[in-house]
């Protein structure tokens, strides 16, 4: 499914395990919580920072494998990040 530019401020979903490409590109998330994801598409959460100043500040990565190109670009995501690809 493709959730861009739906004004989504956070997510929580415990069953999926891939993100496509270009599926949540474009909100205001500061969240997203998806324990089983094992997969992020291209530009899956890229331009995710909201006018007001709001960053995508929490993702856990712990069980993630693959990473697409600009995955996070945009996104005010800070950090190192270790993937266990």
């Amino acid at each position: 499914m493709l959730f861009r530019w739906t004004n989504l401020k956070s997510v929580s979903a415990a069953n999926v395990t891939v993100v496509g490409e270009n599926s949540f590109d474009r909100n205001p998330l500061s969240s997203v919580d998806m324990p089983r994801l094992t997969s992020i598409g291209n530009n899956a959460f890229s331009q995710n920072t909201a006018p007001e100043g709001s960053r995508l500040s929490r993702i856990n990565l712990d069980n993630v494998t693959s990473v697409g190109e600009y995955a996070f670009s945009y996104s005010g995501l800070e950090g190192t990040y270790q993937f266990h690809c």
